[in-house]
């Protein structure tokens, strides 16, 4: 979108001050025809000529008026253009902290399974079963944070 703009633009300054071009009307079996080069034979019939250069200022004042309201048209495209550009840099923001604090949430709950599993292996007989059951519980508490 951004290298649209600078091209939209320039196309509109070259469609205002285009200059006056000639319209050929050549004639041939075929019929009629309407051309911006001259006929092929050199038979033209009448040479006519936009109104750019019979100096009609009408169509040159209108001319700037829809630049000026194609440009106006264009400062309100950029700026709803800047404004999702930045809401989308917000929401990217957004979920970069929401990947990060699942991480970290994600490296605390591997770390407390590893503990209890060490604590587990190193628990005497009448501990065993509560550590097996600590560690299960910390198991499940990362299967369900971190899948």
């Amino acid at each position: 979108m951004r290298r649209a703009a600078p091209a939209l633009v320039a196309l509109l300054l070259l469609c205002a001050t285009a200059p006056a071009s000639a319209i050929y009307k050549c004639e041939s079996d075929a019929g009629t025809s309407y051309s911006d080069r001259p006929c092929p034979d050199g038979q033209r019939l009448a040479i006519e000529t936009t109104a750019a250069s019979t100096g009609d200022d009408s169509d040159n004042s209108d001319g700037k008026r829809r630049l000026a309201h194609e440009k106006t048209e264009l400062k309100q495209l950029q700026a709803a253009r800047r404004k999702q550009e930045a809401a989308a840099r917000k929401q990217q923001q957004q979920a970069r902290k929401a990947y990060e604090a699942k991480r970290k949430k994600c490296a605390t709950l591997a770390l407390r399974l590893k503990w209890a599993r060490e604590d587990g292996a190193d628990a005497g007989l009448k501990k065993a079963a509560s550590a097996r059951r600590k560690a299960r519980r910390a198991e499940q508490a990362y299967q369900a944070a971190c899948g």
